[in-house]
């Protein structure tokens, strides 16, 4: 049995409908298995913060329909902010937070944090050839007059207030990282080593 682009973009409806669920078992996971360090932490957070402003300068722009979980909802083509350089910001701006959430984390190091990039694409690339697909329809209704690219003006207040969650989340996946560090040394073993070295 073959596997399709339709069936791709089913699974992304799916995916989408989905999507604040289906990453809570792999950060379950590291926290329970989280090793971080110092500098990895300071990497994390850059990636972080970046992967922050991106969502946040993306939702200023596109507004709360970026909330949704409503596979049917009437889509518009955003042409301001980053949706001039990127046709799912938000979805970019993810890959970079959660990268530096597992960067900071430690758990798997190595290799989850090399192979990471294929988890968020296993994740977001069927949502985002679904999405497509689905603003291709909706403009294809229209008049090619109104098809042209729509440029609301941000509104960075309703941004903040739609992160909400988000920031959130992210608050706690790194509390518990941190307690998790502090409970297992990870977060002290190079002073540690450090102060061995120096007695010697």
């Amino acid at each position: 049995m073959s596997i399709g682009l339709a069936d791709i973009r089913r699974f992304g409806r799916l995916l989408f409908q989905n999507r604040a669920w289906t990453p809570i078992p792999l950060a379950l996971w590291m926290i329970r298995n989280a090793r971080p360090r110092p500098v990895g932490v300071a990497v994390g957070a850059i990636f972080v913060l970046l992967g922050l402003a991106t969502r946040l300068w993306a939702v200023a722009h596109i507004g709360s329909v970026s909330r949704t979980r409503r596979p049917d909802i009437p889509s518009v083509r955003i042409s301001s902010g980053p949706y001039r350089y990127l046709q799912h910001p938000i979805y970019a701006g993810n890959g970079v937070l959660s990268e530096g959430l597992v960067i900071a984390n430690g758990a798997g190091f190595p290799w989850l944090q090399i192979f990471f990039p294929l988890l968020w694409l296993f994740q977001y690339g069927p949502i985002m050839l679904w999405e497509s697909a689905l603003l291709r329809t909706t403009l294809a209704i229209r008049d090619e007059a109104d098809a042209d690219a729509s440029t609301p003006p941000a509104e960075w207040r309703a941004a903040l207030r739609s992160e909400t969650r988000t920031y959130q989340a992210v608050a706690a996946f790194i509390g518990a990282t941190i307690i998790a560090g502090l409970r297992r040394g990870t977060l002290k073993r190079r002073k540690r080593d450090a102060r061995i070295r120096f007695r010697r």
